[in-house]
Parts: structure tokens; C-alpha cells; sequence
């Protein structure tokens, strides 16, 4: 998937950033890993800013990954399970096998601060939050979702809260379900369309939920007791196929990534009030953390497809990073 032309992208970023008070930027990172699902393996990021490009696997043979957000741990699945890399840098001396943790996830997911992650499988039917509590990550027991209807997603997961945000489609609806350890799953609403993104925000004690059926974005709060849904946004033909949202660090916005529109867009959660939106040539797939200042938009990507972020700190911009020396 290729960007914008250059000189495009950054008109757009200047004008986002402009409605915002921000100076926009085209650069890349300065290292890191991320998860190449055609080659099923970590790949390091090689080179300096604005000329970084994917390096050779330094981990081979995974199923699925998930690098958490400091750049230095990841958990792996493969064959023998789920394990923890703590040093991506000493990947074999850090490598262990995880025990008790649900096997063939579809999903990993990290907490913002790296300490907590969630490991999902729509096939079991199950979910379960691994936490820190000082000696690494130690599994919970497992969430059992086996009440839920046939063909869940995992939407959205605060690990470090331990909350999730599971999805189940019947009659062309989509109902959000909150999953806890130890607890029943609780329906908490019914969007009018199969495809509804989320993210969890305020440390869990939110949920934003974006419904293309009615072009509205919901926040959903007092999610332990009895939640109160409301409309944050409604703006008729916003959205065609929103995938992912995200939040920024500070909380003040939000990013949908948008796939029917192949485009990204700002919205000021302060203000109620959208800002920019930017215009992609290929549809976006995910909005997974890279950094806590950056987002990986095509997480999915096939092939040899280059890596697209959306960097929102210190200042707003987007860069790609070739998937080839």
C-alpha cells in the first residue's frame, strides 16, 4: 500500500495541523520492531529518521506477534504456545514460554505502558489479561466467552485495567460486550451495523464506539455499574468502513482509521468538533500501538506492501518505511 504523493500528504498534515495548533511533519522512526505477518516474524527498523527501512527477522517462525509499545519486549505465538520475548535486542536469551496461557490466539494485545497484555481467541472463545506484578507477565484465568454468540472480534482491551471489549453479529447488528476476569460478559450496546471499531479511554473507565450505520462516534461510561451511552458526534456519511480508533497520550483526540474512505481521520474530542482528515491511496487496517506517540495503520499489511504510521507527538505527521533493505 503506497501513501499519498508527498507534496499532497503534506498539505494535508499542514492543514490538520493547523486546526489544531500543531507543526506537521513527514519523517520516520529511529528504530524499533514490528510484526510481519507475511514473513511471520519481528523485524527490526533500521536507519535514522526520515530514511529508516525494514530490516532482517531477529525472530522467525511466529504465528502471530504483538511488540509491545517501549520497543523492547514482544509476545510471540507459534507451535509451542505463547511466549515472551523481554529483550528484542537478546531475543533467544529472553525467550520464554509462557505457561497456562490459552493457545492459537487471534489476537495480542499490550497495555499502553507495556506492563499488562490481553491474549484473544475468537475460536475458543476465550480471552484472558496477563499481568505484571513484578516478576513478568503472569496469566489470569481465562475469560470463557462460550455464552457469546458464533463470531466474536476482540474491539477493543484496557489490559492494564483489565477490561475488554468483545463483538458478536447477529441480524446484520453488532452487540459490544464487556468482558472482566471473574465475571459474566455484559452486553453493553447494539450498534446498527456488523463493523463497529472501538477504544477504551480514561484507564478503561470509558468506551468510544463508532457506529458507520448512523455515522455517529458513542462514549459509553460508568462501565461497572449502570452505563450510560451517549452520542459524541453525529455526522451523516463521515464514515463508510471505520476499522480502528485510537486516542492520543493526553486523551484530547481521537483517530479513526477508515477503510471505506482510505483515509484518516482527527477528531477533537474537547471541542466535539472534527479536524483532519487525511487521504491515503490504499486502505488503512489497524490503528495498533508502535510507540506511545505513533500507530501502526496497516498492521495487516501483505507482502512487500512499505509500513504506514501515524505519528500524533511531538508533532502530527505520517511516514512510511519500506518493508526491503
Amino acid at each position: 500500500m503506497k501513501t499519498v504523493p508527498l507534496l499532497l500528504a503534506i498539505a494535508l498534515l499542514a492543514a490538520g495541523a493547523a486546526a489544531f495548533g500543531q507543526t506537521s511533519t513527514i519523517q520516520g522512526p529511529g528504530g524499533g520492531f514490528v510484526f510481519d505477518a507475511s514473513t511471520h516474524s519481528v523485524r527490526a527498523l533500521i536507519g535514522m529518521p526520515g530514511a529508516s527501512y525494514l530490516g532482517a527477522p531477529v525472530v522467525s517462525g511466529v504465528a502471530l506477534a504483538a511488540v509491545a509499545p517501549d520497543g523492547k519486549k514482544a509476545l510471540v505465538a507459534g507451535a509451542d504456545g505463547v511466549e515472551l520475548i523481554s529483550d528484542l535486542n537478546s531475543p533467544s536469551a529472553s525467550r520464554r514460554r509462557l505457561p497456562d496461557v490459552i493457545t492459537n490466539p487471534d489476537r495480542l494485545l499490550w497495555s499502553a505502558d507495556a506492563a499488562s497484555a490481553v491474549v484473544f481467541s475468537a475460536a475458543a472463545k476465550q480471552l484472558q489479561f496477563l499481568q505484571d506484578a513484578g516478576a513478568g507477565l503472569t496469566p489470569g484465568r481465562p475469560c470463557d466467552l462460550s455464552s457469546l454468540p458464533p463470531d466474536l472480534v476482540l474491539l477493543a482491551a484496557e489490559a492494564s485495567a483489565g477490561i475488554a471489549a468483545v463483538g458478536a453479529v447477529s441480524e446484520g447488528k453488532l452487540t459490544v460486550y464487556l468482558v472482566r476476569e471473574a465475571a459474566a460478559p455484559r452486553s453493553a450496546i447494539v450498534i446498527g451495523s456488523p463493523v463497529a471499531p472501538a477504544v477504551f479511554g480514561d484507564n478503561g473507565t470509558v468506551l468510544y464506539v463508532a457506529d458507520p450505520a448512523s455515522s455517529s462516534l458513542w462514549i459509553l461510561r460508568n462501565l461497572d455499574g449502570d452505563i450510560q451511552a451517549g452520542t459524541l458526534f453525529e455526522f451523516p456519511g463521515a464514515w463508510k468502513e471505520p476499522v480502528a480508533l485510537a486516542l492520543d497520550a493526553g486523551g484530547k483526540f481521537l483517530y479513526a482509521a477508515d477503510a471505506g474512505r482510505r483515509s484518516l481521520q482527527v477528531y477533537d474530542l474537547e471541542s466535539r468538533r472534527p479536524g483532519a482528515e487525511l487521504e491515503l491511496d490504499g486502505p488503512p487496517s489497524s490503528l495498533e500501538p508502535f510507540s506511545p506517540s505513533a500507530f501502526l495503520l496497516n498492521a495487516r499489511r501483505q507482502g512487500r506492501e512499505p509500513i504506514l504510521l501515524l505519528q500524533t507527538s511531538p508533532k502530527l505527521g505520517i511516514f512510511f518505511i519500506p518493508s526491503g533493505e
